[in-house]
């Protein structure tokens, strides 16, 4: 609570342009947090997609090597 009266009675001291310009200042950070993680989350979900591809194909990989080494 003690903070939030302080920050109110910061605002009632600043000018209303320079507290506009604060407030639109703090929107535009809060829009690139949710951006970024956004952007993390979707990244997270691009590398388990690409683990799981790399271990069907280490999968296929040995397979393959089975079959191989069979004929011979």
């Amino acid at each position: 609570m003690a903070i939030e009266e302080n920050l109110k009675e910061v605002a009632e001291v600043l000018p209303i342009e320079l507290v506009s310009k604060i407030e639109l200042l703090i929107g535009a950070v809060g829009g690139l947090v949710v951006i970024y993680l956004v952007f993390l989350i979707i990244r997270f979900f691009m590398l388990r997609k690409q683990n799981k591809m790399i271990k069907q194909m280490r999968n296929d990989i040995v397979f393959i090597k089975r079959k191989l080494a069979g004929r011979r």
